[in-house]
């Protein structure tokens, strides 16, 4: 039997507002929820959740939240934590309900529900 590698710790999240906006999950963008003595971290579950952008970009040629706004746009109106709370998928190509499946695991809006990237 293989061995795994242990899964990534969380890590500090030196550089907020650093990354394409596109493709950052929401926890990224709510700094302030924290008691601001505790550093926001990051693990590897911000790659799941920027892998779903991807995916869902490949297929359907848009992307999931924020598409048609700047980035400057997307941070002022707070658009990935606003509308990252439900993902709609265009009606064209047809995919799969596994593929579906598959994007909204990596998108899931809550980064404790959400798989890393040993589970996924």
């Amino acid at each position: 039997m293989a061995a795994h590698a242990p899964a990534a710790k969380d890590i500090e999240l030196t550089s907020i507002g650093a990354g394409t906006y596109f493709y950052l999950p929401p926890e990224v963008f709510l700094p302030q929820t924290r008691n601001n003595k505790e550093p926001l971290t990051i693990s590897s579950k911000v790659d799941v959740w920027s892998l779903g952008c991807v995916f869902f970009e490949l297929l359907y040629g848009v992307k999931p939240f924020g598409n048609d706004q700047s980035q400057q746009t997307i941070l002022k109106e707070g658009t990935i934590t606003r509308d990252a709370i439900r993902l709609e998928f265009p009606a064209k190509p047809v995919v799969s309900q596994e593929t579906k499946t598959f994007i909204l695991r990596c998108l899931e809006y809550r980064k404790d529900k959400r798989p890393d990237v040993l589970t996924l």
